[in-house]
């Protein structure tokens, strides 16, 4: 068991009174080398060609240390070898090498001593720190505080011993510097630090490396024996002699009876050795040992340039050395000479075939020429590989720290074949992400890179591996292989995001044991490294201790004894979570305590209202968040309980509108009253607010296009005034300024500047019609605005006012906005609508129809109820002379009542009915006034000068108003007259008595009835 956890109880007996306390105490073991390593195997045994580079792969071993950490790191060796310059072994991973070429006929085998030995914690030096205190403050403990890469070196806490306690790598890093440091048991405690300069010695465990795989280059033949050709250097990362490469041909020797040509130099150049001929071709084939008797082997060619029998070619296989003489033929007399196997090979006797091909011509005498045929013999791929592995494959497990290069495991493969059928390659097929690699010729699984490993991440790694033997073709076997992640104390218990800081308010008055809060850890390890215990630490003061409790395992924190909130209101409680791993990994939480006092008294408003109502003012749009006022209230009672919330129960209107001033008609500075509420839990108290709104110039002006109709029926009287602007401007604080800014060249238009009521020169006052328009300049003060005055002067004839209409306009609905409260502004509204329905009923243009006049019959403001008439005169003609019939005019508006009362309503906002005034009142024709056989005929006439009447003047219309009377008329039919006097009507006029003028030259005039005629 790695780890004991105890609980440790002191007791303090004083009398009857009994004081108990108590501690959790782990006790990590730490692992004793107490075992020694262990081969897998007893017996290894390897086979290899002779005549191998240095550097070649012979076997691969593998031992195991029940130790764990350190401990259980295994470096090997060759204990002995004789030679003992012939083999050496990795110390890191038992991979066995050739140090150089071997020769079967001088040894034919090797019976070598290995040794798997523990790289033990090997101690480097002992760090020693004075400190001059007594008792713990003179305690000294030391660590490693950076440069320790990889964790290769251990400095122990208490001694000071540094030792080194992971494989080094001189090719990877030849220094460290460590940063050290000493530090008492003082509280806080006192550090020094300090620097160590390690250097690395270099080992020769590096295989030297060609600069290139493959070589390939042409020469001359006429190469000059000794002169270098090629550099084929190697490269080894060892350092000093270990790093020195030395060079060897592997074909250095004669075979057959051709010589190999070639040398190499100890700095690596290729040279020829003695002259060389292009012309005696090599050829190379590759037949397997079971191939059967008359298969093909090789094709040579050779040529003649010669004619007859001096071109012909036959060939011959000249006699072999060795096993093979025989066992090939030869095609003697064909086009090329084909080599077929005349006897079966084995290639246990005889793996290769060095043959002498002979072409000769059948000239007199022949001419002869040879090639070199090299026959390899390929043993028969019977077996295929099979691996050691347990039923389920392999299953490992490995630290989650372990680093690059740390042994996992070995698969070991064996194959029946002998030779280069039996030399298996080890490679994984998938799985693992990329975390381990396998030693292709050992077959060691180990860890591919620092890092690669996380059990919490994956705690299992399932791959798939493969032995494959180097037969052609080849055969190979699969097996699966479970790599196990054990897991290390490197995960410090946690607290979720958002969990490791509580604030929590709880009353002065709870009971014992009245759960505060809850602090969960989590720690992502398993086994007693995620096994979380809670504590409470001191902090600030005593950090709670005495006044609250934790329990260990579920981390609810507790009321340990009676609070007194007047003593003591706020904790800061420091909890600290730690795992059961070694080294053990903490962090910590914390929890803020605020106690509440008791509520019992309510809040009480300080002096600052008049007669009980505070009096504040605001400017009218005013944004959001602007101060109105401060007030201020107190609460006798002390922390939360004095804590006042403010909140406005309701706000009214003096006039009942709501918060808007341009709502309703803007009276003087408007009123709102509050009321706020401050409050303290359930206790509270109201008080008043009035708040007084001022106004804003804030709304610019509008001024609206003004038609002013300046109607002209007695030159003789004097132009007044023609009416007063209308604005639209709903602020209260302004100052209007009006001015013409363009189209009164002729001085013509008058503009009061302070009212803007609108006058004329006496030079317009003729019968003249004319139209012309100024632009108006409107200025509150702030803003500014302009208008078109558009001047209409009409000399309407006698006729035409007298053949006037007037409509009697009913309006019962609210006029919807507030400033539809005048004759002005109702007949501006409803005007145009009614201007432009008339000319479309009597298709003229909507400038002959002109308002005369207009008044109010009655009205009633309370339920905004009036009636008036609007008297209109009717043009056929641009000059306003001619004017259509008024029983026409009259008929036309009867026929098209409502089709007239609804574009009339249709922009005035309530104009409800349009009827005409003769139906609404007793016409005078009613009384047959008229004799002689006349017709009557209501008209209507100017009853006074326009000065008599004040002009109407609403938004966009200034009207110099001529009051009218009604009369009649009376009239002979049409077709009749009188024969003494014009309204006796006793004449019936003859139409055809001036025939020849109203009928064409080839028609004759017809008389009829009333003055008729007929053509």
């Amino acid at each position: 068991m790695p780890v004991h956890k105890l609980l440790v109880t002191a007791l303090v007996t004083a009398g009857t009174t009994v004081t108990t306390a108590t501690a959790s105490l782990t006790v990590s073991v730490l692992d004793d080398n107490e075992f020694a390593p262990a081969f897998t195997q007893s017996v290894y045994s390897a086979t290899i060609d002779e005549n191998m580079p240095a550097g070649a792969f012979v076997a691969a071993v593998f031992a195991t240390d029940m130790d764990s950490g350190p401990n259980a790191m295994v470096r090997y060796s060759i204990e002995s070898c004789v030679p003992a310059l012939d083999f050496g072994i990795a110390s890191g991973t038992g991979r066995v090498v050739t140090l150089r070429s071997l020769d079967r006929e001088s040894i034919q085998g090797y019976n070598d001593a290995l040794t798997g030995a523990v790289t033990d914690q090997l101690f480097i030096l002992s760090l020693t720190a004075a400190d001059a205190d007594a008792g713990p403050n003179g305690n000294v403990t030391y660590r490693i505080i950076s440069g320790n890469e990889g964790s290769r070196f251990r400095l122990d806490a208490i001694s000071g011993n540094l030792s080194l306690v992971a494989a080094l790598d001189y090719e990877t890093t030849r220094d460290y510097t460590l940063r050290v440091q000493a530090a008492d048991g003082g509280s806080p405690p006192r550090i020094s630090t300090s620097s160590i300069l390690i250097s690395v010695l270099d080992v020769n465990d590096e295989t030297p490396q060609f600069k290139q795989s493959n070589y390939a280059m042409s020469i001359p033949e006429t190469l000059p024996v000794g002169e270098k050709f090629l550099l084929v250097e190697a490269v080894d990362p060892d350092s000093g002699l270990n790093g020195l490469v030395s060079y060897r041909l592997m074909h250095n020797g004669s075979s057959g009876t051709v010589e190999f040509p070639f040398n190499i130099s100890k700095d690596a150049w290729l040279s020829a050795t003695f002259p060389l001929d292009r012309e005696q071709p090599v050829y190379n084939s590759v037949i397997a040992e079971t191939a059967p008797v008359g298969t093909f082997v090789a094709t040579v060619l050779a040529t003649d340039p010669d004619l007859g029998e001096n071109g012909a070619i036959v060939y011959s296989l000249l006699r072999a050395e060795g096993a093979g003489d025989g066992a090939f033929a030869i095609s003697a007399s064909a086009k090329s000479g084909v080599v077929t196997l005349a006897a079966r090979l084995d290639s246990a006797v005889q793996a290769e075939h060095r043959l002498t091909v002979q072409a000769c011509d059948l000239g007199q005498p022949p001419k002869c020429s040879k090639a070199q045929l090299v026959v390899s013999v390929t043993p028969e791929n019977r077996a295929s590989p099979v691996f050691s592995a347990p039923p389920g494959g392999y299953k490992f497990r490995v630290l989650e720290n372990a680093t690059r290069g740390q042994a996992v495991g070995r698969l070991i493969a064996t194959d029946a074949d002998p030779g280069v059928n039996g030399l298996l390659r080890y490679s994984l097929l998938a799985g693992g992400s990329g975390s381990f690699v396998v030693d292709a010729a050992s077959g060691i699984l180990s860890v591919a890179r620092d890092d690669a490993l996380d059990r919490e991440s994956q705690s299992v790694h399932y791959l798939t591996a493969v032995a494959a033997d180097s037969g052609n073709p080849s055969r190979s076997a699969t097996v699966d292989v479970e790599v196990g992640i054990d897991d290390v104390n490197d995960a410090a218990p946690t607290f979720p995001s958002g969990g490791a800081s509580f604030v929590v308010n709880i009353s002065e008055s709870s009971p014992i044991r009245y759960p505060v809060a809850r602090l969960v850890a989590k720690d992502a390890d398993v086994g007693s490294n995620g096994v979380i215990s809670y504590s409470l630490a001191t902090g600030e003061g005593d950090g709670g201790l005495g006044d609250f409790s934790i329990d260990s395992s579920s981390g609810l924190v507790t009321v340990a004894k009676a609070l007194d909130r007047e003593t003591r209101p706020y904790y800061v409680l420091y909890v600290v979570a730690k795992d059961a791993g070694w080294p053990q990994l903490s962090s910590s939480g914390t929890v803020s305590v605020s106690l509440i006092d008791v509520n019992d008294s309510p809040p009480r408003w300080m002096p600052g209202s008049h007669d009980g109502v505070w009096q504040f003012s605001i400017a009218e749009n005013s944004p959001a968040g602007t101060l109105i006022g401060n007030l201020l209230a107190q609460d006798a009672d002390e922390g939360e309980n004095a804590y006042l919330l403010f909140r406005l129960l309701s706000a009214t209107a003096s006039d009942g509108s709501g918060f808007d001033f341009e709502s309703g008609t803007p009276p003087s500075p408007k009123q709102l009253r509050l009321v706020i509420r401050a409050s303290s839990g359930p206790l509270f108290a109201d008080t008043s607010v009035q708040v007084n709104i001022t106004d804003l110039n804030d709304v610019a002006p509008i001024l609206p296009d003004t038609d002013v109709y300046l109607i002209k029926r007695d030159l003789l009287s004097r132009i007044d005034a023609l009416g007063r602007l209308t604005i639209v401007d709903p602020d209260t604080v302004n100052n209007f300024s009006y001015s013409i800014i363009a189209g009164n060249e002729a001085g013509a238009v008058f503009i009061d500047p302070a009212t803007g009521v609108v006058s004329v020169d006496q030079r317009l006052n003729t019968d003249v019609n004319y139209n012309f328009s100024v632009t108006v300049r409107l200025s509150d003060g702030l803003h500014t605005t302009q208008g078109q005055l558009n001047l209409l002067s009409r000399y309407p004839s006698s006729d035409l006012i007298a053949n006037s209409a007037t409509l009697l306009i009913n309006q019962t609905e609210p006029v919807g906005q507030q400033y539809l409260v005048t004759i002005g502004h109702l007949v501006a509204s409803a005007l145009p609508g009614i201007r432009s329905t008339l000319a479309g009923i009597l298709h003229l243009p909507i400038d002959y129809i002109l308002p005369i006049d207009a008044a109010v019959i009655s009205q009633h403001p309370s339920n905004n109820w009036i009636l008036f008439n609007l008297t209109l005169a009717v043009s056929v003609d641009s000059n306003f002379i001619q004017s259509i019939d008024r029983d026409l005019l009259i008929q036309s508006i009867a026929v098209y009542i409502d089709w007239l009362a609804g574009n009339a309503s249709s922009g005035s906002g309530g104009l409800t009915a349009v009827t005409l005034a003769s139906a609404a009142a007793e016409s005078f024709c009613a009384t047959e006034p008229c004799g002689s056989f006349q017709e009557c005929s209501d008209r209507i006439a100017i009853s006074g000068p326009a000065t008599e009447q004040p002009p109407l003047s609403g938004p966009g219309i200034l009207l110099r108003r001529h009051p009218t009377r009604p009369y009649i008329a009376c009239r002979c039919p049409p077709g009749y007259s009188g024969y003494i006097r014009p309204w006796d009507c006793d004449l019936e006029a003859n139409a055809c008595y001036s025939g020849a003028s109203v009928c064409p030259a080839d028609s004759e005039c017809l008389r009829l009835e009333a003055g008729r005629f007929l053509c």
